[in-house]
């Protein structure tokens, strides 16, 4: 299988995939210190379900490959 290494028509990078999710987070926030306090875990518990097709360009938008390619080549099993 020829693996791309970036966009054929533009050359970018970078890509990426559309997917949904749901769910609630909670936002930390120091009064006193004026700043954010450790949200690393803001996305846990989230439902995340990927409806697309295809991996997209982020630069031009332009379709890279399918996401079943993108699973087959770059998703650990």
């Amino acid at each position: 299988m020829n693996v791309n290494k970036s966009c054929p028509k533009c050359g970018c990078e970078y890509v990426y995939i559309k997917e949904s999710y749901k769910g609630q987070a909670l936002f930390c926030f120091n009064l006193e210190a004026g700043e954010e306090g450790d949200n690393s875990g803001y996305y846990d518990g989230c439902v995340y379900k990927r409806k697309a097709k295809f991996v997209i360009c982020a630069e031009c938008g332009a379709r890279v490959m399918t996401v079943e390619e993108f699973k087959q080549i770059y998703e650990k099993k």
